[in-house]
């Protein structure tokens, strides 16, 4: 099932790239922005393998183990992504949004890290830094704007990732594997 030898593809770096691009500019936002942000958790993880650790994640649909005898390869197969993905979130475009919302949850967002209150977003270009609750000093997600899709992933476990659209006046976000849902207003 997991495979210790699988290498990247060995195809030519530059061709791939071109495809890489071209493929992001026709997915859909939220795929984009996902693709943006597991990249670059996969990336971290690759750094951590360089150090010893022994991390198992999922490269084109395959699973794939990453330990120190590889993690070299990926780490290089990581870094160029980011770059790619973002000059397709800048052709696309994306929405600015405001800095402070106000957050109404469902029932259950609470076991996923998401309380009603006050959240900031901080905004550099498409991505942001999202606070909330008591944490708005200390625990930051991490989100990604792609034209009007907003994808948030959760700090404290970045397999918790918040899909949603931006509106005229407000935010809808979910969490698809629970019915937790989140509305953002902007504050008065």
């Amino acid at each position: 099932m997991w495979e210790q030898g699988y290498i990247p593809s060995e195809h030519n770096p530059e061709e791939e790239a071109s495809l890489l691009y071209v493929k992001a500019l026709v997915a859909p936002p939220e795929m984009l922005a996902l693709s943006y942000l597991a990249v670059s958790y996969n990336l971290k993880l690759a750094e951590q393998a360089h150090f010893g650790a022994t991390v198992h994640i999922i490269e084109q649909h395959k699973p794939v183990i990453i330990d120190i005898s590889n993690a070299k390869t990926y780490i290089t197969l990581f870094e160029e992504r980011p770059s790619i993905y973002a000059s397709a979130i800048q052709h696309r475009g994306f929405q600015q949004l405001a800095t402070e919302y106000v957050a109404e949850v469902s029932h259950g967002c609470e076991t996923v890290g998401f309380l009603e209150g006050k959240i900031v977003f901080d905004q550099d270009k498409f991505a942001l830094q999202v606070a909330h609750g008591f944490f708005q000093e200390k625990l930051k997600h991490r989100g990604i704007v792609v034209e009007s899709a907003l994808v948030i992933e959760n700090a404290m476990n970045p397999e918790i990732i918040f899909i949603g659209k931006i509106q005229q006046d407000r935010i809808e976000l979910e969490y698809p594997p629970t019915k937790c849902s989140i509305t953002l207003t902007v504050e008065n």
